[in-house]
């Protein structure tokens, strides 16, 4: 089966964002808990909307802990802080690419 990219572009309410932003690690932790993660990358398209971008070994492992991740109380928290989520979905990686890192500064 072929790695799962998960995408959630969701809206938060500026005053919310810091909230948002200080339940991450407790999000991180959780999500380490769920079979099959690899990593998730949180980015900000604008003031209120977000994309987060998560990497499963499949999209069973993905699935499954979308349908358990209500019950977890560090990421039921995090979604109490989303205003609206505007899209979720899941989809398969064909192609990857990595751009190795920078080893010496440049003047």
């Amino acid at each position: 089966m072929a790695r799962t990219l998960e995408l959630a572009r969701f809206t938060v309410k500026p005053e919310n964002v810091p909230a948002l932003l200080a339940s991450r690690p407790d999000v991180l932790e959780a999500l380490r808990t769920f079979p099959g993660f690899i990593d998730v990358h949180l980015g900000r398209i604008d003031e209120t909307t977000w994309i987060d971008v998560g990497l499963w070994e499949s999209p069973t492992h993905a699935e499954a802990a979308a349908a358990k991740a209500g019950a977890n109380s560090a990421l039921a928290r995090f979604f109490s802080l989303i205003d609206q989520t505007v899209a979720f979905e899941h989809a398969e990686v064909v192609e990857v690419e990595s751009v190795p890192t920078a080893t010496a500064s440049r003047a």
